[in-house]
């Protein structure tokens, strides 16, 4: 009887006392909303080499149309300081796409994004211009806990400015989020 016992014992402890399997497990990635910032960093125009600063923020959702592909249909608010000084900025306002493919905690995807932006010049006179905007290039997500997650994208924007002017920005877009 102690013997039969003992192993019984021993089952139900670890029931207890040990983690359930989906505690245990790392964070993953599933369907649900998302929240984003991306503080700011350095961009680079293709075009003369003038140096910038943008940050912004957006959202979205995620959807998981199978096991290791996912995409995300969101929008984002951007704004650049042009040659790094407040007499020239952009403000943009873009939809985003992300298709890609990865697995529990990370994955990596192609970006592409149409917007509508304001360009604002001048140092008494404020010169308002509207552009179409297009945003593209690769980027990759980590999942560091059950909720947060981190990413880095190559953004490159092209912008082109009602009566005339074309303008083209390149640089790293690190940024942190909150996964619903």
């Amino acid at each position: 009887m102690r013997r039969a016992l003992a192993p019984a014992l021993s089952a139900a402890a670890f029931a207890l006392l040990a983690p359930s399997v989906a505690e245990a497990a790392p964070p993953s990635w599933d369907e649900g909303g998302y929240i984003y910032l991306a503080p700011g960093t350095f961009a680079i125009e293709l075009d003369d080499g003038d140096l910038n600063w943008q940050g912004g923020f957006g959202g979205g959702y995620m959807f998981q149309p199978s096991r290791h592909f996912f995409v995300t249909v969101g929008g984002a608010l951007s704004h650049m300081v042009d040659n790094l000084s407040p007499n020239g900025m952009v403000t943009r306002l873009l939809m985003e796409v992300r298709l890609g493919g990865g697995k529990r905690f990370w994955w990596i995807y192609g970006r592409f994004g149409p917007g509508l932006g304001l360009l604002y010049r001048g140092n008494d006179d404020v010169d308002v211009v509207p552009a179409f905007n297009f945003r593209t290039g690769p980027g990759v997500q980590f999942r560091v806990a059950k909720h947060f997650f981190v990413g880095l994208e190559a953004s490159f924007e092209f912008m082109v400015f009602a009566g005339g002017g074309i303008s083209a920005v390149g640089g790293p877009r690190p940024f942190i989020g909150w996964h619903f």
